[in-house]
């Protein structure tokens, strides 16, 4: 199973972090770095699935298949800039991270605008 996979190694990863952190610091954040890329490489397998069963649903519906990109990859970028804003606080530097995840927010408004200017268009052609 996948699952156990990631939990036993975030698990591990973070005991050995915390245990590693009071000697040497700079190699505990290391530690949590690779531990993180490894667990969103094991994160990806069940992303495509998940991927694969949308874009499935989208031609079976006949839905626009460009509205469950940007989904995807808001989804992404959401994930992706957790990951950032949670390396950031475990390296204590809790006010980069707080800016690391504004630009997020702000780059996810971005990629939402084309459906936010459908959606307007969409409400102004019923009230036109």
């Amino acid at each position: 199973m996948e699952v156990m996979k990631i939990v036993v190694l975030g698990v591990s990863a973070a005991t050995l972090a915390v245990a590693v952190r009071t000697m040497r610091p700079e190699i505990a954040i290391a530690l949590s770095l690779s531990a993180c890329v490894l667990l969103l490489v094991l994160a990806l397998g069940p992303m495509a699935q998940l991927i694969a069963f949308v874009q499935g649903m989208a031609d079976r519906y006949g839905l626009n298949t460009s509205y469950i990109g940007i989904a995807v990859k808001m989804a992404g970028l959401a994930c992706l800039c957790d990951l950032g804003v949670q390396v950031c606080k475990d390296a204590g530097e809790s006010a980069i991270g707080a800016k690391v995840e504004l630009g997020g927010k702000l780059m996810i408004v971005v990629l939402a605008l084309p459906v936010i200017q459908e959606l307007l268009q969409a409400i102004g052609g019923l009230l036109g």
